[in-house]
C-alpha cells in the first residue's frame, strides 16, 4: 500500500514512505476483495502554528494472485493552506523472484506547502526463512524545489510478527546537502488486531512552511491499529509524535474506518 503510504505520510512526513509495506488484512481470502477506507486526523504544533487537519478516503481492489489497483483522495490543511491529493497506485506480484512491484502516482492541487506531484515506485521481494527486502523512490515536486527519496530495507516475519529496519536517503534540488534517516518498523498480527510501531531519526526533507523546503534533523514515532470488529468493518486508530529541528514538533491524532463491501 505505498499509495496510501503517502497520502497518510503528508500528514506524518518524518515516517519514511519509499520502503513498501504490508497490507494489514484480518485473514487471506480465495476470491476478490474490495475494502473503502475513510478517515481523518488533527495534528498540534507548537511555536504557535496552529494546527493541521486532514481527511482520506480510498477504494482498493484485490485479486487472490496478489494483484491490486487503489485510488485514494486526501485533503490537507496546513500553515492555512487547503490541498486535495489524487493518488493512483497499483501492486503486481511477481514469482521469479517471488516478490510485489508497487507503483504509484500522486497528483496535488498548486500551492507551496505539500508537493504538487508525487511518482512513487518500490519493490518488496520475499526469501527464503522469513526475510524480506525493500527498496523504493518517491519523487516530489514542490512549487519551489524537487525532492528525491531513496529506501532501502530489510525484515523478517516469524509467526505472526515483522520486524524491519530502513534507511533513507533524501535529496533536494535546490541544495547539494543529502538527508539519511533510519529507523526500525515492527508489527504483528493478533487475532483481530494489526499493530504497528515505526520510529525514524536522522537528516530529512521537509516542507516547514510556504516555499520553504529543506533539510532538517527530524525524529518521529508512529503507533498504528487496524482492530477488525467482523469480518467487514475495521477501526483504525493512530498516534504519533514528529520533530522537525529549528520548525515545530507535532502530536498526530488519526481515526479512520475501513469497510470491506465485496467479496466477488
Amino acid at each position: 500500500m505505498l499509495v496510501a503510504a503517502f497520502l497518510l505520510a503528508q500528514a506524518m512526513p518524518v515516517i519514511p514512505v519509499a520502503t513498501p509495506g504490508a497490507s494489514p488484512s484480518p485473514s487471506a481470502s480465495p476470491s476478490d476483495v474490495i475494502d473503502v477506507d475513510g478517515g481523518g486526523a488533527n495534528s498540534y504544533l507548537n511555536r504557535h502554528q496552529q494546527r493541521w487537519e486532514s481527511g482520506y478516503a480510498g477504494t482498493s481492489f484485490t485479486a487472490p494472485s496478489g494483484f491490486a489497483l487503489r485510488f485514494g483522495y486526501a485533503n490537507d490543511v496546513r500553515f492555512g493552506v487547503s490541498s486535495d491529493s489524487y493518488a493512483f497506485g497499483t501492486e503486481i506480484p511477481t514469482h521469479r523472484p517471488n516478490g510485489t512491484l508497487h507503483l504509484g502516482y500522486v497528483e496535488t492541487s498548486q500551492n507551496d506547502v505539500v508537493p504538487t506531484n508525487a511518482v512513487i515506485a518500490g519493490y518488496d521481494v520475499r526469501t527464503g526463512g522469513g526475510w524480506g527486502y525493500q527498496v523504493g523512490y518517491v519523487g516530489r515536486a514542490f512549487s519551489s524545489a524537487s525532492a528525491a527519496n531513496y529506501g532501502f530495507g530489510v525484515d523478517r516475519h516469524w509467526k505472526r510478527q515483522r520486524l524491519g529496519y530502513f534507511v533513507q536517503l533524501a535529496s533536494i534540488s535546490n541544495r547539494s546537502s543529502v538527508g539519511v534517516v533510519q529507523g526500525l518498523r515492527w508489527s504483528t498480527d493478533l487475532p483481530a488486531d494489526t499493530v504497528t510501531l515505526t520510529t525514524g531519526a536522522g537528516r530529512g526533507v521537509e516542507s516547514t512552511g510556504r516555499n520553504r523546503v529543506a533539510v532538517h534533523d527530524t525524529f518521529g514515532f508512529d503507533a498504528d491499529d487496524l482492530h477488525w470488529l467482523d469480518p467487514h468493518t475495521a477501526i483504525r486508530a493512530d498516534v504519533g509524535y514528529f520533530s522537525v529541528s529549528r520548525a515545530y514538533q507535532r502530536f498526530l491524532v488519526l481515526l479512520g474506518m475501513r469497510v470491506r463491501i465485496g467479496r466477488l
